[in-house]
């Protein structure tokens, strides 16, 4: 019965290592699973940080794309204005030529009157 006994008591520690070494064997697996999973979550943080500083990046070009917009918008404003007064200030230049020409025309024919007068009264 001793026998019995200490057989039964081999079997048990027999047991108990290999249900402990499994157990060693399941925590080096869950460490070794924990330690990939913290590589992962280490490395989508560091993604995750980079895809916000992207965000920030895409904001600040987004507000000056349309800083620059409204700017390219008030010179076009701008030029239409100039085109405008350049093409008044053009009129205003042909009317003040065609006025001094025809100035021109006119005291050219009163002083060619007034030379043909002379040239009258000379002859007389």
């Amino acid at each position: 019965q001793n026998q019995a006994l200490h057989t039964q008591h081999d079997k048990s520690s027999r047991d108990y290592k290999q249900e402990l070494s499994q157990k060693d064997a399941a925590i080096r697996s869950l460490d070794v699973q924990l330690k990939t999973l913290q590589n992962e979550k280490l490395s989508l943080s560091k993604e995750a940080s980079k895809f916000r500083q992207e965000v920030q990046t895409f904001s600040s070009v987004s507000t000056e794309l349309q800083a620059v917009t409204r700017e390219r918008d008030l010179l076009k404003s701008s030029l239409v204005e100039s085109k405008t007064t350049v093409a008044d200030l053009q009129r205003q230049l042909d009317e003040m030529q065609r006025f001094w020409e025809q100035k021109s025309a006119q005291q050219d024919f009163e002083l060619n009157s007034l030379r043909e007068e002379n040239a009258n009264y000379e002859s007389e």
